[in-house]
């Protein structure tokens, strides 16, 4: 029978221990931009498929940045969420919303708003809190891709030739299908004896 297991916290294990537990499980993060003070925080299941269904350009075209040098530089994921500015502002307002609830046109134009500094705060906090949800959809794309390829590069027998293409053996105990010879290698007209 089958019991859940609960991680328990030692009584001497420091309090910085347990927060970066919660950090982890929760990275959620408050702080006031332009006045304002805003949660930023991950996506939840329902929510985060509808964000990937409009990102999904974005996604890929993170996923080529990271397959050309295996790592991203932090100004290469900043030039491409530029290059895909209407539907990054989409994602961090959605990000900013009440969870389960549409993003308003409030937090939208609120995001557009913003100053350079304010919205280089906001887009960097964003990034730390819903970046990975990007980075697993890219790692799962090519874990997938490597295993396709071993699997349809491993072969589980050699190929067997044609019917027809085998060559023809002979040897001295196959009797040939030569009718001008008979079985003890003399001809049919020293013997004597006429072919049947």
């Amino acid at each position: 029978m089958a019991r859940k297991v609960e991680k328990r916290q030692r009584k001497d294990a420091p309090a910085a221990e347990a927060v970066d537990d919660l950090v982890i499980i929760h990275p959620d993060v408050t702080e006031v931009i332009a006045g304002r003070r805003v949660t930023l925080r991950e996506y939840g299941f329902v929510e985060g498929l509808r964000v990937r269904a409009f990102m999904r350009p974005f996604t890929a075209d993170l996923g080529t940045v990271f397959a050309d040098g295996g790592e991203a530089l932090v100004e290469d994921v900043l030039d491409l969420l530029g290059a895909h500015a209407d539907l990054v502002q989409r994602a961090i307002a959605q990000s900013i919303a009440v969870p389960g609830e549409p993003t308003s046109e409030d937090d939208l134009a609120w995001v557009q708003s913003l100053g350079d500094a304010d919205g280089d705060l906001l887009v960097n906090l964003w990034w730390g809190v819903c970046g990975l949800f990007f980075v697993r959809q890219i790692m799962r794309r090519t874990a997938e891709r490597a295993r396709r390829a071993t699997f349809v590069g491993a072969t589980s027998t050699a190929t067997s030739p044609a019917p027809d293409s085998a060559r023809p053996t002979s040897s001295g105990g196959t009797p040939s299908d030569n009718s001008s010879s008979s079985i003890d290698g003399s001809s049919p007209a020293s013997t004597g004896v006429a072919p049947t």
